[in-house]
């Protein structure tokens, strides 16, 4: 099997975000809002909340600074993306383990992918679903669409995160990529400051606490 590119230098890493209409500020605001949320929960929230609102949180962080900017909010066989029309790419935010923008790993999904996941990972180009919005307004087959995922990796101390397109899952995880770009990697998250805006004008600033419980 073809080992998926892996791109890790920042220069390389920016100029392919920007072929993707992305910004590695925004997608660092993303992981830490996943985090903040994450670390938001207390002994009293249900067992499932620490995974459920890291991917809330990030997922709508995610809306919040891409919509109106060349990307549209859609839910797709109930996985929730934004999508590119114009450049026919969809993104979803995924809560991954500690080989996350690791070059000696595959980073693999906490939580197992059921059947739609799978669907539209095998057959990455080939689906036949339609894109629903909100208005009911189909624009475009799903078949048409690439479909990328931003891997989050919170280990407390240290949080990492790539840009993935997955290629092949296997009893509900990711096990193959074509390509991998290192948005965070291992010891970036300490020179991150939870206080800073991100680096465009997509949204208000966002002010954490990214404490562990």
């Amino acid at each position: 099997m073809i080992e998926p590119i892996f791109v890790e230098k920042r220069l390389d890493c920016n100029r392919r975000l920007r072929e993707l209409n992305l910004d590695r500020g925004q997608l660092v605001d993303v992981v830490m809002q996943a985090v903040a949320a994450r670390a938001g929960v207390t002994d009293y929230d249900p067992v499932s909340a620490p995974g459920y609102e890291f991917w809330r949180g990030g997922t709508r962080r995610l809306r919040e600074l891409l919509v109106g900017h060349g990307w549209e909010k859609a839910t797709i066989n109930g996985i929730e993306y934004v999508i590119d029309i114009s450049r026919k790419n969809r993104l979803s935010v995924v809560a991954t383990d500690d080989n996350t923008a690791s070059p000696n790993g595959l980073p693999k999904n906490r939580t197992l992918k059921g059947p739609a996941t799978e669907e539209a990972v095998e057959n990455n180009k080939q689906l036949i679903l339609p894109l629903i919005f909100k208005d009911q307004k189909t624009i475009a087959p799903a078949s048409e669409y690439t479909s990328w995922l931003l891997c989050i990796y919170d280990g407390g101390e240290n949080v990492c995160a790539e840009l993935s397109c997955p290629t092949e899952v296997l009893g509900g995880r990711f096990t193959h990529f074509n390509e991998r770009i290192v948005i965070l990697g291992p010891g970036e998250w300490n020179d991150i400051d939870p206080l800073q805006s991100t680096d465009d004008d997509f949204g208000p600033e966002i002010e954490i606490n990214v404490q562990r419980k």
